[in-house]
């Protein structure tokens, strides 16, 4: 009973201190177009069962009238589907970066090319004080990741992508470029051959590398119980892990610091490494919320609940809503994104790692 209420007092600390009560993230799902077709997501399915609904996604100017009314948001996420299938990609940027300074983009590199001339575009019409970082998805050496992806060729046009934008970015200290690797069961085992890979044909370093871990959340689309959680996936999964962890305990101190602050490795590495079972979601919820392609207002991909519709409700009445779910959800129990099972994250242990992996060498 002690632990618990010890680790209700650190997350209201953390809320206060940190989040001052509200989410600071704002993640816009501006598609859900994809010219993908993942193993591991299956959103690309979303307008091919439902082809009428694709008139149904925001329009710029509704876009433009709720970036215009934010305040105190400190970065916006755009992701898909594939963001730049929208012929107002550009547009939905530049309107992003008038309202933060901070904006991050994922991309599966596929049309490359298009990609970066609107990047290029967009990075020479802002000022230096507008910071953007690309997350290009890569999940394996070129012929699984062209397996996991589904599309032959898309690993060269991916890295190809990564290769431009790594040289702009030596032009403009506002742009940042790194690889997002998910693991999942098609996958799992597999990212040291991955790293050594990438590292040795195109010089690309551990912190140039985002940690994620694949999710079966309906946000993307898929049926449930997909992903296959047995022991074995879980030793591979902690192979990958302890590989990155190995690595990563030689960085720079504050590289470390930089990186242990990723969400994608507090929450994948500390959990699993220090309780030696599933991986579970930590408060993410209350850093973000999401909005879908059609407006609906979520504090989580797993979409249990609605808190507003852009197109219909006033923006103070979904924060209202919001705040209020945010406030009041203050045990620490996790939704588990693969085994969908509750459990207790300890927070002792995680600042004990913490320490560790920060200090100790």
């Amino acid at each position: 009973m002690g632990e618990k209420l010890f680790h209700i007092l650190l997350m209201r600390l953390k809320d206060l201190l940190l989040l001052k009560r509200f989410p600071k993230v704002i993640i816009l799902i501006l598609t859900y177009m994809c010219n993908s077709r993942c193993k591991t997501c299956h959103i690309w399915k979303y307008y091919i069962k439902n082809p009428n609904l694709l008139k149904n996604e925001l329009s710029f100017e509704y876009y433009k009238k709720f970036l215009n009314q934010l305040s105190g948001i400190k970065k916006i996420v755009l992701t898909g589907g594939e963001p730049i299938l929208r012929e107002d990609f550009k547009e939905i940027v530049m309107e992003c970066l008038k309202t933060v300074d901070h904006i991050e983009i994922f991309t599966n590199g596929i049309f490359y090319k298009k990609f970066f001339e609107r990047i290029k575009e967009i990075i020479n019409s802002v000022g230096n004080n507008k910071h953007i970082h690309i997350f290009i998805s890569l999940d394996g050496i070129p012929n699984l990741h062209d397996s996991i992806r589904g599309i032959e060729g898309n690993f060269k046009r991916a890295i190809l992508l990564f290769t431009k934008l790594n040289a702009l970015a030596k032009d403009f200290q506002n742009l940042k470029v790194s690889l997002s690797y998910t693991i999942s069961s098609f996958n799992a085992g597999n990212f040291k051959d991955f790293f050594k890979f990438v590292n040795k044909e195109f010089k690309i370093t551990l912190p140039q590398i985002s940690l994620n871990l694949a999710m079966n959340a309906p946000y993307y689309n898929l049926p449930p119980k997909y992903f296959d959680v047995d022991n074995e996936f879980l030793k591979r999964v902690e192979d990958d892990i302890n590989f990155w962890f190995n690595i990563f305990r030689y960085l720079p101190i504050r590289t470390r610091i930089n990186l242990y602050f990723n969400y994608f490795f507090s929450n994948l590495i500390t959990t699993y490494l220090m309780n030696k079972r599933y991986i579970v979601f930590n408060d993410l919820h209350k850093y973000f919320f999401v909005v879908d392609p059609f407006g609906n207002v979520y504090n989580h991909f797993n979409f249990r609940k609605k808190f507003g519709n852009i197109k219909k409700d006033a923006l103070n009445v979904i924060k209202k809503n919001l705040f209020e779910k945010i406030n009041k959800n203050l045990i620490g129990y996790y939704f588990c994104p693969i085994t969908s099972e509750i459990l207790f994250k300890n927070t002792i242990t995680e600042l004990k790692y913490l320490f560790k992996s920060l200090f100790i060498t």
